[in-house]
């Protein structure tokens, strides 16, 4: 437990014994458990003469579980025993030619990105409520290759994307 009412300077020395105990909030001792599963699963598909279009889904789940051990034994609400999942899902579609005969590559994709959040929180009056939050965002890009030897090539690309937040991020880190 954190219970000092001491504050330190950077030499160690004591500078307050008047400070409430513990952290900002009051002393804290928690476990937080992250079971992730996620996959990645790909196809392809040669059009032929140099095209093929790929497909690609990655879905992440998360389950967020854990407890305050400062709650054990009292009436009071411990958030970190109640249900929190998040289920991040990107997939993709990409097309891509190189001509015949051609150092050229040239790709085109677009992206979906999807977030479903499930979580159990305390309102103001420490009862709990259910938040069930989806969002979808759209991203897209584009690039050329040139292969001007066998050993040397140059890229050039752009991609329009969206970061989907972490587990952290949406449930705080304890």
């Amino acid at each position: 437990e954190d219970l000092s009412t001491n504050r330190y300077n950077w030499l160690g020395d004591i500078t307050r014994d008047d400070a409430p105990e513990g952290e900002i909030n009051g002393p804290t001792n928690t476990e937080i458990f992250d079971d992730n599963y996620l996959a990645r699963l790909n196809a392809r598909y040669s059009l032929g003469n140099g095209h093929c279009l790929s497909l690609t889904v990655a879905p992440t789940f998360i389950v967020r579980s854990g407890e305050n051990l400062l709650l054990r034994g009292t009436d009071f609400v411990d958030i970190l025993k109640e249900k929190r999942e998040l289920l991040n899902f990107i997939n993709g579609i990409e097309y891509k030619w190189k001509p015949i005969d051609s150092e050229l590559e040239f790709l085109a994709f677009g992206k979906s990105y999807t977030t479903d959040l499930l979580a159990n929180v305390p309102n103001f009056d420490n009862f709990i409520i259910r938040r069930d939050v989806s969002e979808n965002y759209f991203g897209y890009g584009g690039g050329i290759r040139w292969e001007f030897t066998k050993n040397w090539v140059v890229k050039s690309s752009y991609e329009y994307a969206t970061r989907l937040p972490s587990a952290d991020e949406f449930f705080g880190d304890g």
